[in-house]
């Protein structure tokens, strides 16, 4: 069999031959061991018109000439309507299952004047890793004839998905990919309780390293739904969060994504709370040991600090984010941001300002290690500054 299929056997069926052509009902037969049923029309003479109807409750990817590293797959209930006219394919109706992911396919394959395959794909629910186990599925070797590479332009939706353990719905995406290069444009989806769109290019030219350049907007998703940057070891956050940038970078894992990202983005985080931050903790704990203030500072391993708004804008280069401008408002006090934090490293350099917004017990004009203190006439403190310099869990 060509492209690697398996062998068919047991054929059973009849066809018809009339002068609109060739039919034939109720075909059946094994594709490897593969069940397949079948219908089929064939007519006209110079450039026949094929219309086929396929199904198979449960096809052996082997059999069809696919493989994958990880070894087999299987795709179930599978239902095909397909019609070809003037070299043209045309999926009038494709659906199928894998594990948790089903799909409705419909969309056009043609050869000339170039390989083209437009397709509308509908899930109504996916799996990330069955996604990923079709993606490296591999098929015979093109011969040369063959050896031009198809333009995939494809539109996918998904009702209800999960991809990495994150949870997600209706997604909307335009695919375009040919010779390596997958173009995205129009992305989005209701995901951590909001909603994230994008648009961006994959390039897979370079074999194993894969690039990324990526623009970005999150509205309104819960801060504490998402992974790291956002939640680890080293901090937590809460609160509504809504950005918006562009980040590029090339890996094929997350260190070395880190280690090349570029890029910049500005964000806005509403009505949550900060827990854990080893370098707020400790400007907290001087300030406390000073006894410059009335009230009780926040308590970063319990309850952590509420905070009305996070604002800034934050620039990316090689694995280290740079501001200028991060602020943190609250009932209490506000914290302003200039400096770096290195990624890879785990490291920061930051210079803190600690602006409280109640009186202190008396006044001062300078403390040492806590820097420079300034009152107001009606004991108000204006601004503390802090230098924090080391890694996240002990900077000093």
């Amino acid at each position: 069999p060509p492209g690697g299929l398996g062998p068919v056997r047991a054929v059973n069926g009849s066809f018809r031959w009339t002068e609109t052509g060739l039919s034939a009902q109720d075909l059946s037969a094994r594709l490897g061991q593969s069940p397949i049923t079948a219908s089929l029309f064939v007519g006209g003479r110079r450039h026949p018109d094929v219309r086929v109807r396929l199904a198979c409750p449960r096809l052996n990817l082997q059999d069809a000439g696919l493989r994958h590293p990880r070894g087999e797959g299987v795709l179930t209930d599978i239902d095909l309507q397909a019609a070809r006219r003037n070299g043209t394919w045309r999926i009038q109706s494709l659906t199928a299952a894998m594990n948790r992911t089903t799909v409705q396919a419909q969309g056009v394959l043609r050869e000339t004047p170039e390989p083209v395959a437009d397709l509308s794909l509908v899930f109504p629910s996916l799996d990330g890793g069955d996604v990923a186990f079709l993606a490296g599925l591999k098929g015979a070797d093109p011969s040369p004839g063959q050896a031009r590479s198809r333009l995939w332009k494809v539109v996918v939706r998904v009702g209800d998905g999960r991809a990495e353990g994150v949870a997600f719905k209706n997604l909307y995406a335009g695919l375009r990919f040919q010779n390596g290069l997958l173009d995205i444009a129009d992305g989005q989806a209701d995901v951590f309780g909001g909603r994230v769109r994008g648009t961006g290019r994959i390039d897979f030219t370079a074999q194993g390293r894969p690039s990324y350049d990526v623009r970005f907007a999150l509205e309104r998703i819960r801060a504490e739904q998402v992974a790291p940057p956002f939640q680890g070891k080293h901090g937590f956050l809460a609160g509504s969060l809504s950005a918006d940038g562009q980040v590029k970078a090339a890996g094929a894992g997350w260190p070395d994504l880190l280690r090349t990202a570029q890029g910049s983005l500005s964000l806005r985080c509403e009505s949550g709370t900060i827990r854990k931050f080893a370098v707020l903790s400790k400007v907290f704990s001087i300030l406390n040991v000073s006894q410059l203030f009335r009230f009780e500072l926040p308590d970063m391993a319990a309850g952590g600090m509420p905070y009305d708004a996070i604002t800034g804008r934050l620039t990316l280069s090689d694995g280290v984010i740079a501001t200028k401008d991060l602020f943190i408002a609250s009932d209490a006090m506000n914290l302003s941001f200039v400096g770096t934090v290195d990624l890879v490293r785990e490291s920061l350099d930051q210079t803190i300002g600690v602006q409280p917004l109640q009186t202190v017990d008396r006044l001062v004009r300078r403390l040492p290690i806590v820097g420079w203190v300034l009152s107001d006439q009606d004991g108000r403190v204006l601004t503390v500054y802090f230098e924090a310099r080391g890694p996240f869990d002990n900077p000093v």
